[in-house]
C-alpha cells in the first residue's frame, strides 16, 4: 500500500466517516473535500483546460505543440462521490495518472449533483458528455469510459442508456469499485463496516 493511500485512508476515516455516519450534512462534506491535503500538478507535457459551456467539466490534454502519437484516443472519466459531492478537481490524483498513462486526453464532466439535482440528472449529463465527444468527431471506437464508486455506477448507467437508445458504444469501460447496489442490500455492507474507511453499514 502506498503512503498516499495510507494518508488518504487516515483522512477519510478520521474526518469524513464521522460526518457520513449521522444525518447527512451535504454542504459540510462538500466543503471538507474541497480542501485537499495536496494539490497534484499536471504531468509534464500535459495541461488542464476547464470548460464552462455545456458539457461543463475539464480536459486533461497535451500541451499545445507537444507530439501526440495517439491523437483521438479519449478517456471520459466520471468521478465518484456518492452523487452528492466531489468534482473533477478532487479526482485529479486519478485522472492525472490514468489518461496520460494511456496516452489519452481525458474529459471529466462536472455533472449535476444531488440533492439539488435528482435522478436522472447525472445520467443525462454523462450521456450528453459522450454525445458531445462523438459530435466533435471522436469515433466511439476511440473512447473509453472510466469511473470510481458512484462514477463507476454512473458509467454503467450511461452505457445502458446508450445501448437502449441504439447508439454506438465506446471501446470499453474501466470501473473502480463501482457503486452498483443503490438499494444497499448486499451483506458486505455489514461485514465490511469496521474496515471501510468512509461508510458505516447502517
Amino acid at each position: 500500500m502506498s503512503w498516499q493511500n495510507l494518508v488518504l485512508s487516515f483522512f477519510l476515516r478520521k474526518r469524513l466517516k464521522p460526518f457520513l455516519s449521522r444525518a447527512l450534512e451535504v454542504e459540510h462534506v462538500r466543503e471538507l473535500v474541497s480542501r485537499p491535503m495536496w494539490k497534484p500538478r499536471a504531468p509534464l507535457g500535459w495541461r488542464v483546460r476547464q470548460t464552462t459551456e455545456p458539457p461543463k467539466g475539464e480536459w486533461i490534454e497535451r500541451d499545445t505543440g507537444a507530439s501526440n502519437p495517439e491523437a483521438g484516443r479519449t478517456l471520459l472519466y466520471l468521478h465518484g462521490g456518492g452523487y452528492f459531492f466531489c468534482s473533477p478537481e478532487t479526482h485529479r490524483p486519478i485522472t492525472f495518472r490514468l489518461g496520460p498513462g494511456a496516452g489519452a486526453r481525458s474529459f471529466v464532466p462536472d455533472y449535476r449533483l444531488a440533492p439539488e439535482h435528482r435522478f436522472p440528472a447525472a445520467v443525462e449529463d454523462a450521456v450528453a458528455a459522450y454525445r458531445h465527444l462523438r459530435d466533435a468527431g471522436t469515433p466511439a471506437s476511440r473512447i473509453v469510459i472510466a469511473g470510481d464508486s458512484a462514477g463507476g455506477g454512473l458509467a454503467l448507467a450511461m452505457l445502458v442508456a446508450l445501448r437502449d437508445a441504439g447508439e454506438a458504444l465506446p471501446a470499453g469501460a474501466v470501473l473502480f469499485s463501482p457503486w452498483t447496489d443503490l438499494a444497499c442490500t448486499g451483506g458486505s455492507l455489514v461485514t465490511n463496516d469496521g474496515s471501510d474507511v468512509m461508510f458505516h453499514g447502517d
